[in-house]
């Protein structure tokens, strides 16, 4: 029944009147435990609209319906498939609506509805992130100065803001004691703002869900009868109450994960959510799957094995039944010898005759692979980078590479507009200013013809600018020791919060431009890099 092992059976049979914990390890097919639990539901005469499938991204939701459509012809007709946000925001949205048109028809409120009309918003628009962000620059911008200058980056208050919600700690315990009290006013302003305009943000729907659920505003057709959560050991806090509030309003909850697959901690989810699953739920039952069906029983006695180290519950005993080559691992000294191994196995791999689009390398996020990237570029073996950007497309890495630039070619006024730009929040980094600087750079030239036209290639501002120096040029002359004025001269005095990141960018410019050889490519390096250092947390 279903096409599933012993263990997925029993997992999708098992009683429809408790809550369900299906652990589940990588590879054991807890997508197919999910559909299948879907379809057994409609099969026992479950009414389709009163299921709830909640996944974390909304393409999932759709894809394990479609699949257990194929099994049931209802299966379309569930009362949710998506992402707990676009439930809330659905459910926000029709209690709001009604709400409304009760108060607007001057009907009598239940007491319920009484309180809440204080804090039901109308719903009239979801804040995205860079609304968020433009929003708290505007509150920092009122603050005295010695006060925003104490404060993170407006994009970093977002996200302590968000991780505040997710978390459901203050805002003040997420950030430096010197600016708690500043950052939770900020904090408080920004919501205020939203409660004006009747907006909510995308961690507000969350928080409205949870509120709307305590409310007993909702009607009893509208509670599930069954909620289905999938990566369930990556849910956060607010979204456990949600499901506990579920569950004390008699939703029965069904919930697959793996405590060892957990990774978004740094998005506020808790593993131990899943781990005391069974305690949060009294009377819930607990199913293991172990069958794993995409690896090798070598590679599982290792992952066996490290998941003993890991804490999050008992250790794993995956198994697959197909027999296969005994892992290789070694304990590298550096990340720079691991990448000097692992480039080096490759290129004996592609030199046995293995195709290179058999070869992968696995890291636990992007940033643990840079190394390994610069290896590749240095011996010239082409690659593609799925999941983050190349090391060479990062914005830092640019950034650097424009410090380098202007000093090799000092006309170089793409590279300079990078300069320039970098330095957000230092006097230059609000785009006008800094244009108005590349302006009159090339303005200053208007009067100054390179005497060698021929060789002029670059067209800059309507003005052909040389690619190459050319001695005794006076227009050549003049805007290679000019370039560099600018930007550490009088006409570019740093200002505001980030005063003393302008200050080491005239620093370090003034170094590059004036004391360093151009071929010096690695002492050019090394300032731009220690400068970069400075800007990178912005």
């Amino acid at each position: 029944m279903y096409n599933l092992n012993a263990e997925q059976l029993a997992a999708v049979l098992c009683s429809l009147d408790n809550c369900v914990l299906v652990n589940s390890g990588a590879g054991t097919g807890k997508t197919s435990v999910i559909v299948a639990r879907l379809v057994h539901l409609l099969d026992s005469g479950i009414e389709p609209g009163k299921i709830w499938l909640l996944t974390f991204t909304n393409l999932a939701g759709g894809e394990m319906v479609t699949r257990a459509s194929s099994q049931h012809p209802l299966a379309n007709n569930v009362g949710a498939a998506g992402t707990f946000h676009s439930l809330a925001a659905r459910l926000i949205r029709q209690a709001a609506s009604t709400l409304k048109a009760k108060i607007d028809s001057g009907a009598e409120l239940t007491p319920e509805e009484t309180a809440a009309a204080a804090w039901m918003p109308e719903m009239r628009g979801i804040i995205d992130t860079a609304e968020a962000i433009s929003r708290i620059k505007k509150i920092i911008k009122t603050l005295p100065e010695d006060e925003a200058a104490e404060l993170p980056t407006a994009g970093k208050l977002q996200e302590v803001i968000s991780a505040s919600a997710n978390r459901r700690v203050p805002v003040g315990q997420l950030v430096a004691k010197k600016c708690a009290e500043a950052a939770e006013a900020v904090a408080e302003q920004y919501r205020a703002g939203k409660r004006e305009t009747g907006e909510l943000d995308f961690d507000d729907l969350l928080d409205f869900m949870l509120l709307l659920l305590r409310s007993a505003l909702l009607k009893a057709d509208e509670i599930p009868a069954h909620v289905l959560v999938d990566e369930y050991q990556d849910v956060n806090q607010t979204q456990t109450d949600i499901l506990l509030a579920l569950a004390e309003m008699g939703a029965i909850i069904y919930a697959v994960g793996d405590p060892c697959q957990s990774i978004y901690a740094f998005r506020g989810a808790k593993v131990s959510s899943i781990v005391n699953f069974i305690k949060m739920f009294p009377g819930a039952s607990l199913f293991t799957l172990d069958q794993n069906y995409r690896s090798t029983d070598q590679i599982l006695a290792l992952a066996n094995e490290l998941s003993v180290h890991a804490g999050v519950g008992k250790p794993k005993s995956l198994r697959s039944g197909i027999s296969g080559k005994e892992p290789e691992y070694w304990r590298p000294w550096s990340d720079e010898d691991e990448a000097e191994q692992v480039v080096r196995r490759i290129s004996d791999l592609m030199g046995s005759g293995v195709d290179p689009e058999q070869i992968c390398v696995l890291s636990k996020s992007g940033v643990y692979s840079r190394h390994v990237e610069m290896r590749l570029s240095e011996r010239r073996i082409g690659f593609v980078k799925r999941g983050g950007r190349r090391l060479a497309e990062m914005r830092c890495v640019k950034d650097l590479a424009a410090l380098i630039r202007i000093r090799i070619d000092s006309k170089d006024i793409a590279a300079w507009r990078r300069v320039f730009s970098a330095a957000v929040g230092c006097g230059l980094g609000n785009g006008k200013n800094a244009e108005a600087l590349i302006s009159e750079m090339q303005n200053g030239a208007e009067d100054r013809v390179c005497r060698n036209d021929h060789l002029c290639c670059r067209n800059v501002g309507g003005r052909t600018f040389s690619t190459l120096k050319i001695d005794n040029c006076d227009f050549c002359d003049w805007i290679d020791a000019n370039a560099g004025m600018f930007i550490f001269d009088g006409r570019y005095e740093p200002k505001g919060k980030n005063k003393d990141i302008g200050i080491a960018l005239k620093g370090a410019v003034s170094e590059i431009m004036y004391y360093i050889d151009n071929h010096e490519v690695g002492k050019i390096v090394e300032i731009a890099a220690e400068w970069l250092k400075l800007i990178a947390p912005s």
